[in-house]
């Protein structure tokens, strides 16, 4: 007769042996199967290499797990199994440069009605430029360019709607895709704290508060051009610490 999980669980945590290991794995293979359905498979990439993704993700949710919460293993894990394809399908992405189609046709529009207004103005041009030839409200503005800086990134979101894989994936129904975008953002914020205050503030309150340039110049007590300049700091270094993680 096989040990039960609670019994193999107590052997583990007394004998620590690579065999009673293996045999915890195995049980609980079916939440690796359930990770690897929901992702759709790229390109370049087979079903079964996300697979071995996943089961190294388990391992190690194994070997770091405390315990004393072993009855709350299984939420633990599929953390543990879902972070682990992230991981390595965001390393295919960065080697591939993956990207969305329709968020690189925003971003690639957006860059190319900057240039227009700066050449036929022989100056910079300002976001509320910008704005207006997209038909843009500030907030809107503002998360279109968080986006940019999040597929800059390496968002993970292309492995979900990249017209190379699979399936296209509905983002206002599939609560997985929602879960990654968040986890790309919460990485994004974990970034902020290497900036400099201010930028810290402009970046935080512009892009996450959705507050205007105005508002933030005032509360800094400062002019909305070096609003506009600690902006600009605090965006380059963000997709440089991005593109290096």
């Amino acid at each position: 007769m096989n040990p039960s999980r609670n019994e193999l669980w107590n052997l583990y945590t007394q004998e620590k042996s690579q065999k009673i290991r293996n045999q915890i794995v195995e049980s609980y293979l079916n939440l690796v199967k359930q990770e690897t359905q929901k992702i759709k498979v790229p390109v370049g990439i087979e079903k079964q290499d996300i697979y071995q993704f996943g089961v190294l993700g388990l391992i190690k949710a194994v070997d770091n797990c405390d315990p004393d919460k072993v009855e709350k293993f299984e939420a633990y894990a599929s953390i543990r199994i879902r972070g682990e394809i992230v991981d390595h399908l965001r390393q295919y992405a960065k080697h591939s440069q993956g990207v969305s189609r329709s968020t690189l046709e925003r971003i690639k529009k957006m860059e190319r009605i900057k240039n227009e207004i700066e050449i036929a103005k022989n100056d910079k041009v300002n976001e509320k430029e910008i704005m207006d030839y997209l038909n843009l409200n500030e907030k809107e503005f503002s998360k279109l360019q968080l986006k940019t800086l999040i597929y800059n990134g390496m968002s993970i979101d292309a492995f979900y709607e990249n017209p190379n894989f699979e399936k296209k994936v509905d983002k206002t129904e599939d609560a997985e895709v929602q879960m990654l975008e968040d986890e790309k953002k919460k990485e994004v914020r974990f970034y902020l704290d290497k900036l400099k205050y201010k930028e810290k503030y402009v970046i935080d309150n512009y892009y996450f508060q959705h507050k205007n340039i105005s508002v933030i110049a005032n509360e800094l007590g400062v002019s909305e051009a070096r609003i506009s300049q600690l902006h600009h700091d605090g965006i380059n270094k963000l997709r440089l610490l991005l593109n290096n993680e």
